[in-house]
């Protein structure tokens, strides 16, 4: 947000409209192509559905893909030990391999599969680490030490995806008060996740954390519009829509506090640098 400030200073404000408006588009974008694919009939057989899995397979290599990307910022991986290809490479085929496993439990199990996000974590994470090895060979072992350092909150950023998607799962099919009890204890639960991850991020002594935590929203958002959708009670909906909106209230509040403080503060530590190079420069008194 620093940056961003910064960056307002030097550019006209169309540019910064510009900026803000179409970062957006890429994403949105790839969602609405993936949602142009035609899909046939759950109720058919997955031989019959070749499209779906078609789709899922673009849809995991797109997050996977976004996924090395932060993951690459984050170790200050050069372009030729991790360059933009391999991470392409490394994404197609980790969501390929991974929905050749999930096609054939569809055949021999039933279809669609139930939960089928966690019964392929284990496949997903497997073929992650070994086409990783299988791409990039021995380009790694130089930073091994960091990337050890990162795999706890890695694997904790991750969880966060598993929670929401429990937490909407029971969601869907639950009571009216069950429900309600959801959705007053959604920002609790969003606050214990933030306050986990700074943990596992605290000592990485970088950016880390408040990128973690942009995920802990989008995937709570995320989640949140999934349980919107399922709803059926117009109560609830309206209830979901107002604590979600003051919720969202409280933290932008929160949010500009803390930044103002942090100009405050700043401005303060160069005002007395000022200061004090004024007096040092200062010439001796005269007698």
């Amino acid at each position: 947000m620093i940056a961003f400030e910064e960056y307002q200073r030097l550019v006209s404000p169309l540019r910064v409209f510009a900026v803000i408006t179409l970062t957006p588009l890429p994403a949105l974008i790839v969602v609405l192509l993936l949602a142009a694919i035609p899909l046939q009939s759950p109720l058919l057989s997955a031989t019959e559905n070749p499209t779906y899995f078609i789709q899922s397979w673009l849809s995991f290599s797109v997050i996977t893909f976004g996924m090395l990307l932060y993951m690459r910022c984050a170790l200050a991986l050069p372009l030729t030990v991790y360059s933009h290809q391999q991470c392409a490479l490394i994404s197609l085929l980790t969501a390929g391999a991974n929905e050749l496993v999930m096609f054939v439990i569809s055949v021999v199990w039933r279809f669609p599969i139930p939960l089928r996000d966690y019964v392929g974590a284990p496949s997903y994470t497997a073929f992650f680490i070994f086409f990783h090895i299988l791409v990039l060979r021995g380009k790694l072992r130089h930073f091994y030490y960091r990337i050890r350092e990162y795999l706890p909150l890695y694997f904790a950023q991750v969880s966060t995806f598993f929670v929401f998607e429990g937490v909407a799962i029971l969601f869907r099919n639950s009571p009216v008060w069950v429900k309600t009890f959801i959705t007053i204890s959604y920002p609790v639960l969003r606050a214990v996740l933030r306050r986990i991850l700074r943990a596992f991020s605290h000592s990485l002594e970088d950016i880390s954390t408040e990128t973690t935590i942009c995920v802990v929203e989008i995937f709570g958002s995320f989640f949140q519009n999934v349980c919107l959708q399922s709803s059926c009670s117009l109560p609830v909906s309206g209830f979901i829509i107002l604590v979600d909106f003051s919720l969202a209230l409280l933290e932008v509040w929160i949010f500009t506090l803390i930044f103002v403080l942090n100009i405050v503060h700043q401005g303060t530590d160069l005002s007395l640098q000022f200061n004090w190079g004024q007096i040092l420069k200062r010439p001796p008194c005269s007698q």
